[in-house]
């Protein structure tokens, strides 16, 4: 059987754990577009989920990456958007992508830069909308404007958990 669940997620992180979430009640992710997540119905618990930011790397670098997860027995659900969904069959034991501390804290650094440059192009828009003086384009600079509020929270979330990665990491 297969289901269609609609959502929106800012922080991967929620969204990875509602994804291992659905397959402990037994749906499994076989496709994501945007904000439609396609599941078929099966063994509870049978995969572990993982999403990952691979925009920093070349096609081609991407490419070496998803082979290397493939050959450790990790299947790529999807690629969109520089953003990865990955899974592993929990048989094959624990499937964590970050395995020290930098690694995950270079991860977060790289989501707040793709935030950061998207909140810049989004301010532009905002800015240049706001200039025409029509109700539409104030409309749009005002959801300019909104989406970069949101940007900036969540930029904000990923570089706090990365100084926390940081000083956990020193203390060691």
């Amino acid at each position: 059987m297969t289901m269609i669940k609609r959502r929106i997620f800012i922080n991967y992180e929620k969204e990875e754990k509602w994804l291992n979430e659905m397959a402990q009640k037994g749906y499994h992710l076989v496709k994501y577009s945007l904000t439609k997540y396609t599941f078929e119905e099966g063994e509870a618990g049978k995969y572990i989920y993982r999403i990952q930011y691979v925009g920093n790397n070349t096609d081609e670098e991407n490419e070496e990456y998803f082979q290397i997860m493939k050959d450790s027995n990790v299947e790529l659900i999807t690629y969109a958007m520089n953003w990865a969904i990955f899974r592993k069959k929990t048989e094959d034991g624990p499937f964590n992508i970050f395995s020290d501390y930098a690694s995950k804290i270079q991860h977060y650094y790289s989501i707040s830069k793709m935030l950061g440059i998207l909140t810049l192009v989004n301010l532009f828009l905002a800015f240049l909308n706001i200039s025409f003086q029509t109700k539409l384009n104030i409309f749009v600079s005002i959801f300019s404007f909104s989406v970069v509020l949101l940007m900036l929270v969540t930029m904000g979330y990923y570089l706090k958990q990365a100084k926390k990665l940081s000083a956990k990491k020193e203390n060691l």
